[in-house]
């Protein structure tokens, strides 16, 4: 009867521990389509920007501001979670990739809102803007595609700490430049 008491009890913690990785899998998996679709409506609307059109140009910067306060929103973790880490539960990864990636998403929307506010009020862009417009989309599209196959949909190895670590690593350097 203990013996199987005992087996009963096996079978039911493996079950629950196989639905606790199948639940963080698939939080992993939305958080990062949640980033992929961020990146690439920043990429597309930056690239209507850059067509210098008097039309767009204010749309899309606008447009391209709203989706980075997407994810900057996305990236700001309360400090509860940081506690128990829900995505990951790694403590590094949390602080690296989260922490730094609201600042550096931050960083970029500071900027975004700097050119839109002065898009509207004088109605130009330098081309040092230009320039930092084409070098974060550029980033932006690194990070997608880093990220994604090429069919658009997200890589098996996209929602493991080393890899998405990595490629944040790699859209921050971008970002900063």
């Amino acid at each position: 009867m203990i013996i199987i008491f005992l087996l009963l009890c096996c079978v039911l913690l493996s079950i629950q521990v196989v639905q606790d990785v199948r639940l963080r899998n698939h939080v992993r998996e939305l958080f990062v389509e949640k980033l992929v679709f961020s990146a690439k409506s920043i990429s597309v609307n930056l690239e209507v920007t850059l067509q210098r059109d008097e039309e767009t140009m204010c749309a899309g910067l606008g447009a391209a501001k709203r989706y980075i306060d997407m994810m900057v929103q996305q990236m700001y973790m309360p400090e509860h979670v940081f506690r128990y880490n829900i995505l990951w539960k790694q403590y590094d990864f949390a602080y690296e990739v989260l922490a730094d990636g609201y600042m550096s998403t931050s960083y970029v929307q500071m900027n975004l809102t700097e050119m839109l506010d002065r898009l509207i009020d004088t109605g130009e862009i330098t081309a040092e803007d230009f320039e930092y417009l084409n070098q974060t989309k550029l980033a932006m599209d690194e990070f997608r595609q880093s990220l994604t196959k090429e069919d658009g949909s997200l890589r098996k190895e996209a929602i493991h700490t080393d890899y998405f670590s990595e490629c944040f690593r790699c859209l921050k350097k971008r970002i900063y430049r």
